[in-house]
């Protein structure tokens, strides 16, 4: 988080947003207790009523009468960044402090790793050639098992928490940018 706070490279691109917890359930009221209300250095706000859960959002985003819920409202440690703007200020500070890129659909992409003593050395790619280098990063996110043998650790998923209509009728749509996102942690109802 400190590097999103703080350094020049990605500050650009971070919106922190602050974040409501919520829950209406026995089950979800206690989720939120053992996973995101345990730290007492947390600095959560309590909200209870209605009103408390609309304020913490602008005007006409929240509706409805939350019945049962119970949430809480932190300030801070949360938001968003521009992925893409973030990757292209980080290649470019990288170039700038002498990286080398190879990129291509042959030229870039990679086959293999090099060796020389058990250390890595460099990378073959798909071309055929060798790139040998002091340092070698690897950024292949979900085709690391391409690469690297993972013994069945890596197992590359992806699932949406949650999708929530947002209709703006008065306000620029880069006004959102600014707005708080919100986790229920809803449970199973008892019957």
């Amino acid at each position: 988080m400190q590097g999103w706070l703080h350094d020049p490279v990605f500050m650009p691109f971070y919106h922190g947003t602050g974040y409501v917890v919520a829950a209406n359930t026995p089950e979800g009221l206690d989720r939120l207790h053992r996973h995101e209300l345990n730290d007492p250095e947390s600095n959560y706000e309590t909200l209870s009523t209605p009103e408390q859960f609309r304020q913490t959002m602008p005007d006409g985003v929240l509706t409805g009468e939350f019945p049962g819920w119970k949430g809480w409202y932190k300030s801070e440690g949360c938001g968003w960044a521009h992925a893409r703007k973030a990757l292209v200020s980080t290649a470019k500070e990288a170039e700038r402090l002498g990286v080398k890129f190879i990129t291509g659909l042959n030229e870039g992409r990679v086959t293999s790793l090099l060796y020389r003593n058990s250390d890595v050395a460099g990378v073959k790619t798909e071309d055929g050639q060798e790139h040998h280098a002091s340092r070698t990063i690897l950024c292949t996110g979900a085709n690391t098992p391409q690469i690297l043998d993972m013994k069945g650790q890596l197992r590359p998923t992806a699932w949406t928490l949650a999708h929530i209509k947002i209709e703006i009728v008065s306000e620029p749509p880069c006004s959102i940018q600014h707005r708080e996102r919100i986790f229920h942690a809803a449970g199973r109802r008892q019957s």
